[in-house]
Order: structure tokens, then C-alpha cells, then sequence
């Protein structure tokens, strides 16, 4: 490995181009322990929605009034069949519940 010394004089114009997107937005610290700790590793990283779909269904579920798939599915970048799909298996779980 190499010694902290080394990564002291890194920047991201080091950086191989193909990285320095990633570098931008979390800095080089932050990449080397992304590298330090996943090289060589492949790792899938979620889009936002799927990250925090409990979130999101909650929030769905909240703030819909029966009128509003559109502007929720526009909201988080789904379909409105989507939203509708969250919005039924809410309905089926508390139907289940009773």
C-alpha cells in the first residue's frame, strides 16, 4: 500500500479523466477512500429513487388525493402506473389488515 505521504501531492488532475467526474462531486479524500476500500471491486449504485423508495411511497401515499398521479410520477421520475401501483398495494395492505 502506499504511504499518506504519497496522496498528499494528488489532485484531480492526477486523476485518470475517466474518474475526475466522480472526483468533482466528492472530492479527492473522499475517492481515495471510495478506491482504499471498493478497488477492484464492482459496485452498483442506485438511482435516487430506488435508494429511497420507502420514502418515496410514503410520501406518495401521503400527498395523494386522487387527482395528482401526474404531477407525483413528474415529481420523482416514475410513471403514473407506477404511482397507481403504490397506491393500490397500499389500499390491498389495509384492506389485509382488517
Amino acid at each position: 500500500m502506499f504511504t499518506n505521504n504519497f496522496f498528499d501531492n494528488i489532485n484531480i488532475n492526477n486523476v485518470d479523466p475517466k474518474y475526475q467526474e466522480i472526483v468533482e462531486e466528492i472530492g479527492v479524500e473522499n475517492f481515495i477512500k471510495l478506491i482504499d476500500k471498493f478497488g477492484g471491486s464492482t459496485i452498483y449504485i442506485p438511482k435516487l429513487n430506488s435508494a429511497y423508495s420507502n420514502e418515496i411511497k410514503s410520501y406518495v401515499i401521503s400527498q395523494y388525493n386522487g387527482y395528482n398521479k401526474r404531477k407525483l410520477a413528474n415529481k420523482f421520475g416514475l410513471s403514473e402506473k407506477t404511482i397507481q401501483n403504490i397506491i393500490s398495494e397500499n389500499i390491498k395492505n389495509k384492506i389485509e389488515k382488517l
